[in-house]
């Protein structure tokens, strides 16, 4: 459309009023695991564990443009929208060894290094459209990849048993993975082509947990 305000500029994007740039990112894992007793005495226990693992992690840029008319009004044909999404669907094994020193008074302190290896299932989306539902014009173009993931893990925490059978632990993860895909300049301006680059990508992602077990 026309932007009113000066007359001269055509569409939606010449001499927009607003431009907002959001971007989401959700992470997801799921283990199912053996644990092994390996080595114990009084104050130190070793322990492997190997089980299967998948992670997820969801991503979405999303540019939302709004032309406003010189009365201040715009409905769903002035606006546009273009999100890229990148979806790293991991799934495969890994293998653990857990350390464990107990320090008295109900307490225990852990290590556990981790290695994984996984297969990436990647799906990618890149679309623009109107803020109108159902209303074209419509330009879209998805992608499937697939990588290998190495993933190296940390986890440092502290456990208390305040009664037999019941454990409370806080802890940190450090998580290491290796080639998975991102899309860094996440902007495709060719509307009759959207093809966004995706690359191999590091990450590092890090944090505390927290939680609680009844053991039977």
């Amino acid at each position: 459309g026309i932007n009113q305000a000066g007359g001269t500029a055509y569409g939606i994007w010449n001499a927009a009023e607003v431009m907002t740039q959001e971007f989401t990112q959700r992470l997801q894992t799921y283990n199912i695991d053996i644990r092994v007793p390996v080595y114990e005495n009084e104050t130190y226990r070793l322990s492997g564990i190997v089980g299967a693992r998948m992670f997820w992690i969801w991503e979405r840029y999303k540019w939302r443009t709004i032309d406003y008319s010189i009365y201040g009004q715009a409905g769903g044909l002035d606006q546009a929208i273009y999100t890229n999404i990148v979806s790293n669907r991991m799934y495969g094994a890994h293998l653990a060894c857990q350390n464990e020193w107990y320090l008295g008074h109900g307490f225990a302190f852990s290590f556990t290094p981790d290695a994984a290896l996984m297969v990436d299932v990647v799906k990618t989306r890149a679309k623009y459209q109107l803020g109108e539902k159902y209303v074209g014009p419509v330009s879209k173009r998805g992608r499937s990849m697939y990588t290998i993931v190495p993933e190296l893990d940390a986890n440092l925490g502290i456990s208390w048993y305040p009664v037999e059978g019941i454990e409370l632990k806080i802890g940190y993860d450090v998580m290491a993975l290796f080639n998975t895909i991102s899309s860094r300049h996440p902007i495709d301006f060719n509307f009759g082509s959207v093809d966004p680059a995706y690359e191999s990508q590091f990450r590092i992602i890090n944090g505390f947990t927290a939680g609680i077990a009844l053991v039977f």
